[in-house]
């Protein structure tokens, strides 16, 4: 019996080897065929869409209107891990989470923070000298890349290449607006210079001395003070009232986040763009696209003052616990799951889906 164990035993283990075999040679042979078979299908499928759409003689019909505002920047796009060994700032040894930023020792602690769970965060920086600094040495960084930035022209390029006549609202310079599509009108003050955000990038494994980062993301920075004022809302909503358009959408609203206002001001301001959104005919969808947000008082005035005019929300899955937080009450989630299951987030969506209903009927 014991001859005949080891006998069955050395078959298994045979056959185990064996079977091992012929599954990695079948991936090994098939799986390219099967990669080239699906690349050139994909290919037939998107020249057979590219066709069809070239057969659409688009100005012959009439152009869907969006409205879209505020503000926009020039992006300056850089390895946030080099820019920082750039300008020699050693990674800190304290994490520390910051409203807005004074100082490099700042500016260390909070992207320490952000880094290693991959989380995107937005920041303003006070030091003005801090912040020349970080763009003149981003300026010298061999892989720098420079693009049209902020949520509004983005999305507003994106709809004038898909067809709509667009109204922008935001202070742009004469270099800024020359790159805009011809469907792109704007609504605002011309500025001399534009205000740049500076886009520090890093892939997931990215290493900052100790800290290595779950995910690829971006830690943003800048020192614009004229989008957080929504500069462009007066002569947006003057345009606004003879463009008619189809589709309303506001966003750049972060840009006030922990930015250090007078007494009353943003309030003010917001309370302007409330009525803005509430003048719009019924028939006028009206989209509010979100973004990273962690002054609670300024979620809390969004909630009262934009959420009840909008009619879909625009956000990503690290800013959806932000405000699901605030309608249950609790404090807001600064450093959300930046891996979570799809599952986790459908369930978030439906609570969220299920307050706002909630309050919506509350107020009526």
């Amino acid at each position: 019996m014991a001859v005949e164990g080891g006998s069955m035993s050395s078959r298994v283990k045979y056959g185990t080897v064996v079977s091992l075999v012929v599954v990695v040679f079948a991936y090994w042979y098939r799986s390219p065929v099967q990669d080239a078979r699906l690349d050139e299908r994909l290919d037939n499928v998107l020249s057979s869409l590219l066709r069809a759409e070239r057969k659409v003689d688009i100005d012959g019909f009439a152009r869907p209107r969006v409205a879209i505002g505020f503000g926009g920047c020039v992006d300056i796009i850089v390895d946030g891990v080099a820019l920082l060994d750039k300008i020699g700032l050693l990674p800190s040894a304290q994490p520390l989470h910051h409203d807005y930023i004074q100082n490099a020792e700042q500016l260390a602690q909070s992207f320490a923070y952000f880094f290693p769970p991959g989380a995107a965060s937005e920041r303003f920086v006070m030091n003005e000298t801090l912040f020349s600094q970080l763009v003149e040495a981003s300026r010298e960084l061999p892989d720098n890349r420079w693009s049209v930035g902020g949520n509004a022209p983005v999305m507003a390029g994106r709809m004038a290449i898909e067809g709509c006549e667009v109204l922008l609202g935001g202070s742009f310079s004469p270099d800024f607006t020359d790159v805009l599509s011809q469907h792109i009108t704007v609504a605002g003050e011309t500025v001399e210079e534009p205000d740049i955000h500076l886009i520090m990038e890093y892939p997931a494994g990215a290493t900052w001395g100790q800290y290595t980062s779950r995910r690829a993301n971006r830690y943003i920075v800048h020192s614009d003070d004229h989008n957080p004022y929504l500069t462009s809302m007066a002569e947006f909503e003057r345009k606004l009232q003879g463009f008619k358009p189809d589709l309303l959408v506001v966003g750049g609203l972060q840009m006030m986040d922990n930015f250090p206002f007078k007494q009353g001001e943003r309030e003010a301001l917001l309370g302007h763009l409330a009525k803005l959104l509430s003048s719009a005919p019924p028939e006028t969808g009206v989209h509010f696209e979100m973004a990273s947000f962690v002054d609670s008082n300024l979620l809390g005035d969004l909630q009262e003052l934009v959420l009840p005019w909008a009619d879909s929300l625009g956000m990503n899955e690290q800013e959806l616990p932000n405000l699901l937080s605030l309608l249950h009450g609790t404090a807001v989630t600064v450093l959300s799951n930046p891996n979570p299951r799809v599952a986790t987030v459908l369930d978030q969506m439906r609570e969220l889906y299920r307050l706002l209903t909630e309050r919506h009927r509350e107020d009526r």
